[in-house]
């Protein structure tokens, strides 16, 4: 759900001078080696440059892959600490 959550909000953010992190306090997030993921205005650019349509990740519900190729998942291993999903959403104005 965060990295789902963060590619979502990739797509929002788009040449944006904005960011957002979503992750999980104990370093999961669903079934993937990650725990969350990074996004920022330059993200969707960055993917098209690399030939990846962030809609098909969404729509196959695979978000992982999709920051995973652009090295902005967050794997810090599983921290034996669950208390929420963290989310910062920064505004560069």
């Amino acid at each position: 759900r965060n990295q789902a959550f963060a590619l979502y909000a990739a797509e929002r953010i788009a040449h944006s001078r904005r960011a957002v992190l979503s992750a999980g306090t104990d370093g999961r997030d669903g079934n993937s080696p990650a725990g969350g993921a990074v996004a920022d205005g330059e993200t969707i650019a960055r993917a098209l440059a690399l030939g990846m349509n962030a809609e098909d990740y969404l729509t196959a519900s695979d978000s992982y892959h999709f920051f995973h190729a652009l090295g902005d998942t967050i794997e810090s291993g599983y921290t034996d600490n669950n208390v929420r999903d963290v989310r910062l959403w920064l505004d560069f104005h």
